[in-house]
């Protein structure tokens, strides 16, 4: 081929019986000439060579053509033709076998010249089965049309390749649910498709929008980092692509809408042996939003778990509310429902008409028929485990210094303006020992309360936010009665 350059060797044998060195010696005596027919197509240089009994020359392809070359030494010579071909004249063309997906896509077909730089008029593209695949020849490209398997054919003049195509199944769409996580904590992003088993689409790679918020690695486990929401968008090896919603949770939680705007912290309180508590701040303009509801959805239908009520009211917050049942005399009033006639006995009210929260003594309602009062709208949901520990603003000593795990609610009277509060106890959480009543009433007056009561005591109580249980203790106690913002 023009421009090549190749090595000839010229091998020497003797007739006589002799040694390898006996033989270089008589070489050595005899003059080694190398010569071209025509040096315009051919020329030959004398190479080194380090072989024993050979000599060897370095043949350099000028143009096409044809020369002999001549090897000569005294009395003896050889000689070999040499044939000069184009250096741009196909040889023949290599091709790999081909894997597609499924797509509207073309995809330029790879191949190879032999040799890279051989001219070629009229290379064209065939296809054995074009219900798998389709091949645009002009323009040497090609695209699956079905998951199938045929072969590529790559033609010119009389050379041609033939190739293997398969094409695979392949999504059309890629998906992943949406993640929440505390800081610190990790979830994997799991990745569906439209259909089942894919034989491509499948690699995936994952950016997070805010890495000050969360950190996504190549596997796709996400890991909390502040508070806040960010996105992760997930990306297949086809461009086929879909967005995470990822919201990273740390105290204090934070909710608002167009009507309410809820605050949750958690806090220690009680000094070295107190308790964490999980003080839900809550203010909202739709009054119907909160309130108390019944075990299973009625009086007398028996208990559920704080989760099993949050999730069948579709509730934001739930927590195991208050500890009288309705299976007394007393008169209960929930979500405006009565049962039982007969004088108002609650400490705490609630109205669903004006949003107050307070005792019946700063509403001055004691001693009035619960009847009247639910059908005039001043009372929606009473309230009745125990005396109120605050009431306008002071202090009422209860004389309990039990230390046990507490739910109390509070408010400053203020229309829809509300505080839950679950404090861990009996060291669930391995440090919270409990409150006492008069701490619980500190800590809600602390924050500007006026009123406030105790809802529940004694290790079970839990509170429930949107997804998430955030008490140790957890959600699965069953309980009568449940408070509520939905």
């Amino acid at each position: 081929m023009v421009g090549q350059n190749e090595t000839v060797v010229a091998v020497f044998e003797s007739d006589k019986d002799q040694n390898i060195e006996a033989l270089e010696k008589a070489i050595a005596k005899l003059d080694v000439e190398w010569s071209s027919t025509d040096a315009s197509v051919v020329s030959v240089e004398e190479a080194e060579w380090e072989s024993p009994g050979e000599r060897a020359a370095t043949l350099t392809a000028k143009k096409e053509g044809v020369a002999e070359i001549t090897v000569s030494a005294g009395d003896f010579s050889d000689v070999i033709t040499v044939t000069v071909v184009s250096s741009d004249r196909l040889e023949g063309i290599n091709a790999e076998p081909m894997t597609l997906p499924v797509s509207d896509t073309w995809q330029n077909i790879l191949y190879t010249l032999v040799p890279e730089q051989a001219k070629v008029d009229g290379l064209t593209f065939s296809i054995a089965d074009s219900s798998v695949v389709e091949v645009d020849s002009a323009a040497g490209k090609i695209r699956g049309l079905t998951p199938g398997e045929t072969t590529l054919t790559i033609q010119a003049g009389e050379i041609n390749e033939t190739v293997k195509v398969t094409v695979q199944r392949t999504p059309h769409s890629i998906s992943a649910e949406n993640i929440a996580l505390w800081v610190s904590e990790t979830s994997t992003i799991e990745v569906t498709t439209d259909i089942n088993n894919p034989e491509c689409g499948t690699n995936y790679t994952f950016t997070s929008e805010d890495e000050n918020i969360a950190v996504v690695s190549e596997n796709g486990v996400v890991t909390g980092v502040s508070g806040g929401f960010t996105e992760i968008l997930v990306t297949n090896e086809l461009g086929q692509k879909c967005t995470v919603e990822v919201e990273v949770l740390n105290y204090p939680l934070h909710r608002t809408d167009s009507t309410s705007d809820i605050t949750i912290t958690k806090e220690w309180v009680g000094g070295d042996t107190g308790a964490n508590c999980y003080a839900a701040h809550i203010v909202f303009s739709d009054y119907t939003r909160f309130g108390t509801a019944n075990g299973n959805g009625g009086y007398g239908l028996g208990a559920e778990t704080t989760l099993s009520a949050h999730e069948r009211l579709g509730n934001i917050l739930t927590v195991s509310g208050d500890g009288a049942t309705a299976a007394s005399d007393y008169p209960v009033a929930r979500e405006g429902s009565l049962r039982n006639q007969g004088p108002l006995h609650s400490d705490g009210v609630y109205s669903r008409t004006n949003g107050i929260l307070n005792s019946t003594v700063s509403l001055d309602l004691d001693g009035y028929f619960l009847s009247d009062l639910v059908d005039r709208g001043d009372v929606s949901d009473t309230f009745q485990y125990k005396p109120a520990f605050l009431v306008n603003g002071a202090l009422v000593p209860t004389g309990d210094s039990t230390r046990t795990q507490r739910t109390f609610i509070g408010s400053n009277g203020t229309p829809g303006d509300i505080w839950i509060v679950v404090a861990e106890g009996g060291m669930v959480d391995g440090v919270s020992a409990g409150l006492t009543p008069d701490e619980c009433a500190s800590f809600l007056a602390s924050k500007g309360c006026l009123f406030g009561m105790q809802l529940n005591e004694g290790g079970t109580a839990a509170m429930v936010y949107r997804d998430w249980t955030l008490t140790a203790n957890g959600a699965g106690q069953a309980h009568e009665n449940f408070v509520y913002f939905r």
